[in-house]
């Protein structure tokens, strides 16, 4: 081979380097950027599960302190908590259902 033939190899090689590199970033990136989003998300479902157990709690005080049938009082909060349990269990199918990140492409011929 001539030295023009290898640097213009080299220099073929450097550009798919390059092109290489660049994809890594933005791969990055998008992972930081769907880590991000699950780590909100997981967030945001610890915390609707905190405020419905607020929730219930007050309103089964409130319906008490109003002298409300204790027995009906107890029939709203299962069937509000029936419901949620169903929105649990629809995530929970999701979450199973997901068959997570794509494994990586193998690395190039050398």
């Amino acid at each position: 081979m001539t030295d023009l033939a290898i640097l213009t190899e080299l220099r073929l090689q450097r550009r798919m380097l390059l092109a290489i590199m660049s994809n890594q970033g933005v791969e990055m990136s998008e992972l930081e950027n769907l880590q991000a989003a699950e780590a909100s998300l997981s967030t945001a479902v610890s915390s609707l599960a905190t405020e419905q157990a607020t929730f219930l709690a007050d309103i089964a005080a409130r319906l008490a302190a109003a002298g409300a049938d204790p027995a009906a009082v107890q029939a709203v909060a299962d069937d509000i908590s029936a419901q949620v349990a169903k929105l649990n269990d629809l995530a929970a199918a999701q979450v199973a259902a997901d068959p997570g990140p794509a494994p990586a492409p193998a690395p190039p011929a050398a």
